[in-house]
């Protein structure tokens, strides 16, 4: 009953289970008073003049002590994280996917508007790019609403507006993980689709590499059924010449007779 837990928690990706791991010990230091809440956010001013640099790292791990809310967070942690670090070919990939998406958080930070703790954005982002890779998924809330993966992000929004009953938003931290992720998902996936070209986000150590060398990101899956009927189709048509061709060679009076004798058969 003790490896439970542990063999739990071997089964996740090993990028998603660090993350979890830090998040967890994060709030063990706050919980223990070896780090403050003052410590855990991002400010522009105190990072870069005051030299303050891990608060690049701990804004994205700190969600508060522990209660049902960093509870909620391991889950949605644990379940899209892993998703997107499983469609990722290598683990590489996907530590590079997360630097992507933590620097575009930090800029927005910076110019937009300050978003403070980080993590929580870090979560949305994910989020939403799951959802736009996995639209059709079907999913329920309670089991009394069903509604499709796309509007995900929109109903996580309002499930927050919900629990705090602070229906007052700031759209600036409110669309933060939307913009973000909407950003990431048409430089990543759509715009090589549009131009017929590499990703301007793909990794760096793919910038360099032919075409022939490179990994693609996504496992490769099965061919669509159109796909395979189409292919039987082209193979049975493929027989049938075939055995046209053998009908039409010419052959001995004797094989012909023969022929017509198994043919009465």
């Amino acid at each position: 009953m003790e490896r439970i837990p542990v063999d739990w928690l071997m089964e996740i990706p090993p990028v998603t289970r660090t993350y979890l791991i830090g998040v967890v010990g994060v709030s063990l230091l706050e919980y223990t008073g070896f780090l403050g809440r003052g410590d855990c956010y991002y400010s522009p001013d105190v990072v870069f003049k005051k030299g303050q640099y891990y608060r690049l790292l701990s804004s994205f791990l700190y969600f508060g002590t522990f209660s049902f809310d960093l509870l909620f967070t391991l889950y949605v942690v644990t379940r899209y994280s892993k998703a997107l670090e499983q469609s990722y070919a290598k683990t590489r990939d996907y530590v590079w996917c997360l630097f992507v998406i933590c620097t575009l958080i930090l800029l927005y930070s910076s110019i937009v508007g300050n978003l403070y703790m980080l993590g929580s954005y870090l979560n949305d982002t994910l989020l939403y790019i799951w959802s736009r890779r996995n639209p059709d998924v079907e999913m329920t809330i309670l089991g009394l609403v069903n509604f499709r993966s796309v509007y995900l992000p929109l109903v996580s929004v309002l499930l927050s507006r919900l629990v705090t009953s602070n229906f007052k938003v700031d759209w600036k931290s409110e669309l933060a993980g939307v913009l973000i992720g909407q950003f990431f998902i048409f430089f990543n996936d759509m715009f090589p689709k549009l131009h017929s070209c590499e990703s301007p986000l793909r990794p760096i150590w793919y910038w360099f590499k032919d075409d022939h060398e490179r990994i693609e990101q996504v496992p490769e899956v099965a061919a669509a059924p159109e796909v395979q009927q189409q292919q039987q189709q082209q193979q049975g048509q493929q027989q049938i010449n075939d055995v046209n061709d053998l009908d039409a060679q010419p052959v001995e009076p004797e094989a012909d007779g023969l022929r017509q004798r198994r043919a009465f058969l």
